[in-house]
């Protein structure tokens, strides 16, 4: 009997994982707070009466999971907005761009490089896609990063949606030291979600740096093995 329940709880604790990993951690968080947050606003007016509950707690439950998954996935695409105008004014950085496009030409001769750039593909693409095949323990790295950055700018979405329910809704209510500091913690996941974006061109470029180096060394290896 007890290797019955043990089973079960295994089969519970593995379809949970696989369950988290097919929805996203991430966006499961992001979408769940996002979803509490619209509910806020919108719960006193009549848009309600048009997802009433299906009585069942299971369904409702696996309903409210999926919602939350599917909010935080339009989250992500809110969030590619930030994200590609910080690149947009990277690539205008010569301090960041130059040095990574330098460290890609130890890899790429110089015709490539122009193929690549004519086809007005961000290099920090290439960059990323080059690490994660040659070296997939960059592949960590590169995820962090990733999370932090989707994270930060997901945070002001979040934000965004917490202060219109205190603007629209409790404006009364609400202590004025909060609605002051929610523009200013909005502001500093901003600088947050452009700070890790600096330092991904940053750490992407010496990753690639040092790949080449250890290709170097590897190739002089082998020719004085040879």
């Amino acid at each position: 009997m007890g290797d019955d329940n043990k089973n079960v709880a295994d089969e519970a604790k593995s379809f949970s994982q696989e369950l988290v990993a097919t929805l996203g951690l991430v966006e499961l968080i992001l979408g769940g707070v996002s979803l509490y947050g619209l509910w806020l606003i919108m719960k006193d007016r009549s848009v309600n009466i048009l997802f009433p509950s299906t009585g069942n707690s299971i369904v409702d439950m696996g309903l409210q999971l999926f919602a939350a998954a599917l909010v935080g996935k339009i989250i992500y695409l809110i969030v590619a907005l930030p994200i590609a105008v910080v690149r947009f004014i990277l690539k205008r950085i010569t301090s960041y761009y130059s040095p990574l496009e330098k460290a890609l030409g130890r890899f790429y001769d110089a015709a490539t490089l122009s193929e690549i750039k004519a086809t007005k593909v961000n290099l920090i693409d290439v960059a990323l896609k080059h690490l994660s095949l040659a070296d997939p323990t960059q592949r960590v790295m590169l995820e962090r990063h990733r999370i932090k950055i989707i994270v930060a700018f997901g945070t002001c979405v979040v934000i965004l949606i917490f202060f219109t329910y205190l603007m629209v809704d409790r404006y009364q209510d609400t202590p004025w030291i909060l609605l002051v500091t929610l523009p200013i913690i909005f502001l500093v996941f901003i600088f947050i979600g452009f700070l890790e974006q600096l330092s991904l061109f940053s750490e992407a470029t010496q990753a690639l740096i040092s790949l080449h180096k250890v290709e170097e060394r590897r190739k002089e290896l082998n020719q004085k093995q040879n």
